[in-house]
């Protein structure tokens, strides 16, 4: 999944003005590391958690918060500034679950990290048209803007892409 977001987020990137792609790529990559960091630390604790509630990342936040009282934004965050990480790339992980504001700090990156974690799951698996339209209809697209048709030529190239990159490892 990482790896797919990583990829996605660049991708859209190469349409959006104002988001550097080495930080995009690296920022999808590490997006979900909190969840990471749990199932490592605490498995019998956080895994029941994260398979039930997994397949959606906003429903997975908000069952974390419950049971947990933090998410694993937060958590994947406080590891990346522990790890002394750009400011930039910690605040994208810590919001990227949280509701999108065109006003706030990185928000152009912040988007394009949800849109790519909304369709990096479906690569490969639903018809391009299909992700074009979720992404044109998806809320952060309001703080994007990309065309459809821009988002259309983005997904018919991600399995590709994706493909591409996990064929070097």
């Amino acid at each position: 999944h990482a790896l797919g977001v990583a990829v996605t987020t660049r991708s859209l990137t190469r349409i959006t003005r104002g988001v550097d792609r080495s930080q995009a790529f690296i920022t999808g990559l590490l997006h979900d590391v909190g969840c990471l960091v749990m199932l490592s630390v605490e498995p019998g604790t956080y895994e029941p958690i994260y398979e039930r509630f997994n397949a959606s990342g906003a429903q997975l936040a908000k069952a974390e918060r419950y049971y947990l009282g933090f998410d694993h934004s937060e958590l994947g965050a406080a590891t990346l500034r522990r790890w002394e990480l750009p400011e930039g790339i910690c605040e994208v992980v810590a919001a990227h679950h949280l509701p999108l504001s065109a006003q706030r700090h990185q928000a152009r990156l912040i988007a394009a990290v949800v849109l790519a974690d909304l369709l990096a799951p479906y690569v490969g698996r639903r018809e391009p048209a299909q992700l074009a339209r979720a992404a044109f209809q998806h809320q952060a697209n309001q703080v994007l803007r990309i065309q459809h048709n821009q988002l259309l030529v983005v997904t018919e190239r991600l399995a590709d892409d994706i493909a591409a990159l996990q064929a070097l490892i």
